[in-house]
């Protein structure tokens, strides 16, 4: 009885779904669109109304599929689409024009989820959900690891997010909001790095998004690995809506509604805390470190002004960190921490403005501006004065940037679309890094400038289909860094073929810059001959490089999608120095130093090349899979032309996921994911144990650089959560298993010890439970 009373209860629980069906080129809405719920009995559905919104209402909780159809534009579906009893569902719907209009109209299969959203992009490019980054096992709601599972990512490191991309420097990376490149979005970043131990991205405030892997469109610059072109959501237009977290990571409270009812605009903001100081307040914290941090996410969107449509985001967070050797046993002092205080602070800002002037039905400017911080500061000091190889360090970062940029965005028919677009950035850095010996005698600064180094970007793209089988994509971008007058020409080509409704294959071709992080142009060097310090980096020419991509995708069955793609990535201008052979700005950025060589040149080169393979089933019959396998090689020469392996050559690396989600009846939902990584390890700088004894620190056998990995990776991870649906709220709770066979062999890092006067090894994380609650009302 109590069961059936609960399911029957349960049957009656019914919601909103409502949204906006626009054209994805335009943005402009598309009225009379036909939105229903496939399944349905009676079928559920609607119209849009003349500004292209719709309103689904009394639709059964739970997943329902979604098809919208338009007279002359593609079909769109959406599979799975979760309704909760106590959030409404909303969502954007971009339909894409036929190049070919047909007499007849045929209802087909919906949309690839392998289509990106952005249309340019024709190879290496994946659309991911939000509800990947919430029930993917060891994501722990971070985009970043989140695309570890991604064909071409290796990820190999337990204590940080950093995306290594087929072989390439996690440096090579661009990370985007809503058109708008940012700083590091990571808690305890540090410059020359892209990734970090935390996001500081709210996945709750996330819409669905766009990772590309390479040879990606002209509108994107200054990365030669990738791209992460992440949205943020709108907010409910219509009613407010609340969140409440509670998980290891951090407390959260969120809020979401109208800013003006019956205008279609919207606020959304979301803020956390860090978890562990709470804990310590009621006395739970443990640890001899308190990791402190705190972020903020918020957007309003205004969509129906008199001056265009108007969105505005914030995204910032402060962290620090106290790590003193003094608290902890000597035999456990681990990263080098031997007989020192660590102590770490970072603050980053971004505020985003964009507008969109709509000229007629066919085209419209996008204006973005942008203003930004990013502040690091690294205190490092010994608690063992006596040992005069013990030294003091301060390393100050701080950026400052106001960005521009605008677009116009032409559909001249459905065959034809074009982009011309320019950027600006006024950027003042202002950087120090200082060391001082206990013996009194000061080192001398490594660096202390304060520059504008701005840059200049224009690009323009076109798009011409010929058929709805066949599209070519042609652009080119234009890159200036004005700080030192270097510039480079990047052109950029795709096409696409559909070989049938379910089969396509796709080649891709683009050159593509970086410039170094700005505080190495001005690392200073001595010159013996004056007697003076000379800033030799201040000319240095932007990274190169140049992709080729091959891909083929086919769709198996109507959830299940095979990808292939084969690479050659060929790199130049890469900085080295005569100083220290060996060495490659390739082999930077993932960790938490900024590698202080001078004397740099542009004479490296480097290459990968590989395979990657992925076999996704999308959710349906209650469940889903995802497995991807990546073969590749990674090589480089540094000053003296011997060919090596990068640090990122893993050769190899394989994932796989999968995940149920158990229906127990109309009121509980039982998710369940398991997901394995085996990995090559890192390779690594051997250490000279005789020259370190003798330094009393870690001295590197340079010549055999990179020859050996580190073990291979191997990692289980484990996640279930529990959904509960009432009318007025919904709750889920979630127990997240890292490493759940507690494998020990993940090695992290080898330094020699001064106090052990020996190299040591510290190995990743163990087993990790993560706990998280969370409810939405």
């Amino acid at each position: 009885m109590v069961l059936s009373s609960l399911v029957s209860q349960a049957q009656e629980l019914k919601q909103t779904i409502r949204g906006k069906v626009i054209d994805k080129f335009t943005q402009s809405p598309l009225p009379g669109a036909s939105i229903v719920i496939t399944g349905s009995d009676p079928l559920i559905g609607i119209t849009s109304n003349v500004e292209g919104d719709f309103e689904i209402q009394n639709v059964p909780v739970g997943r329902v599929n979604l098809q919208i159809t338009f007279l002359g534009y593609e079909n769109y579906t959406v599979l799975n689409l979760q309704v909760f009893p106590s959030k409404e569902t909303v969502l954007i719907a971009e339909l894409e024009e036929k190049a070919v209009q047909l007499e007849d109209v045929i209802i087909s299969a919906g949309k690839n989820r392998n289509e990106t959203f952005n249309q340019m992009a024709t190879v290496s490019a994946r659309t991911f959900n939000v509800e990947e980054t919430n029930k993917y096992a060891g994501s722990l709601g971070d985009p970043a690891r989140m695309a570890g599972n991604f064909a071409g990512v290796l990820s190999v490191d337990d204590s940080r997010n950093d995306i290594i991309i087929r072989g390439n420097s996690p440096y090579g990376l661009l990370w985007q909001v809503d058109g708008i490149e940012i700083p590091n979005p990571n808690h305890y970043s540090m410059p020359g790095s892209k990734g970090g131990p935390m996001s500081m991205l709210n996945n709750n405030n996330l819409a669905n998004s766009d990772f590309l892997t390479g040879a990606f469109p002209s509108e994107f610059g200054n990365a030669l690995s990738g791209v992460f072109e992440l949205n943020l959501r709108n907010g409910n237009t219509f009613k407010k809506e609340h969140v409440f977290q509670l998980a290891t990571s951090g407390f959260e409270l969120g809020t979401e509604g109208p800013v003006n009812m019956g205008k279609a605009s919207s606020y959304i903001l979301n803020y956390r805390y860090s978890a562990p100081q709470i804990f310590d307040l009621i006395g739970l914290w443990e640890e001899s470190y308190m990791p402190k941090y705190q972020d903020l996410t918020a957007k309003i969107n205004l969509p129906d002004t008199k001056l265009g449509y108007f969105q505005l985001f914030v995204l910032g967070g402060l962290n620090s960190i106290v790590q003193d050797s003094r608290k902890i046993d000597s035999t456990d002092w681990s990263y080098g921490l031997d007989g020192m205080v660590m102590d770490m602070s970072n603050k980053m800002g971004v505020m985003g403005l964009s507008h969109t002037l709509y000229l007629n039905k066919k085209s419209h400017f996008v204006t973005k501006l942008s203003a930004q911080f990013n502040n690091n500061v690294i205190k490092i000091d010994s608690v063992m004065p006596e040992q005069q190889t013990f030294f003091k360090s301060k390393i100050n970062s701080l950026e400052k940037r106001l960005l521009a940029k605008t677009a116009l965005k032409t559909k001249f028919n459905p065959k034809n679309y074009l982009i011309i677009g320019a950027e600006y950035e006024l950027c003042n850095t202002d950087y120090s890094m200082t060391e001082f010996m206990y013996n009194g005698s000061p080192a001398p600064n490594l660096l202390d400038i304060n520059k504008n180094t701005n840059s200049l970007s224009a690009y323009i793209q076109y798009r011409h289909r010929f058929s709805n089988r066949v599209s070519l994509t042609l652009g080119s971008r234009y890159f200036a860094f004005l700080a030192n007058n270097t510039d480079n020409l990047e052109p950029r080509a795709g096409i696409r073929y559909k070989l049938s409704d379910t089969k396509s294959l796709s080649f891709g071709y683009g050159i593509h810059s970086q410039k170094q992080n700005n505080a190495v142009y001005y690392i200073e060097s001595y010159n013996k001959n004056t007697g003076s310090y000379e800033m030799t980096n201040e000319n240095l020419e932007m990274t190169k490089s140049q992709h080729f991509v091959l891909s083929y995708n086919s769709m198996l069955k109507e959830s299940l999608n095979l990808k292939l793609e084969t690479y050659y990535q060929n790199l130049w201008d890469v900085p080295v120095t005569h100083k220290q052979p060996q060495f490659s700005m390739l082999n930077t950025g993932g960790g938490f130093d900024l590698p202080d060589q001078d004397s740099l040149v542009n004479l490296g080169t480097g290459y990968n090349y590989g395979i990657d393979i992925t076999l996704e089933k999308y959710l349906s019959d209650n469940y889903y899979f995802l497995v991807t396998a990546s073969l590749f090689q990674s090589k480089y020469k540094g000053y003296d032309k011997v060919l090596r392996n990068t640090e990122f050559n893993g050769n190899y690396a394989f994932n796989a996921l999968a995940g149920y989600d158990l229906k127990l009846n109309n009121k509980y939902i039982l998710g369940m994911n398991i997901r394995s990584i085996y990995a090559g390890g890192r390779r690594e700088l051997p250490i000279d144990v005789d020259a370190s004894a003798a330094r009393g620190e870690t001295i590197y056998d340079w010549d055999n650089a990179y020859e050996n990995r580190y073990p291979d990776y191997y990692r289980l991870d484990f996640r279930i959560s529990l959904k509960e649906f009432h009318k007025k709220y919904t709750s889920e709770f979630a127990v997240d298993i890292t490493n759940i066979t507690d494998n020990q062999d993940n090695i992290i890092n080898r330094y020699y010890s001064n106090t052990s006067k020996a190299v040591t090894t510290d190995y990743q994380d163990g087993r990790q439970i993560n706990f998280l609650f969370k409810i939405y009302f």
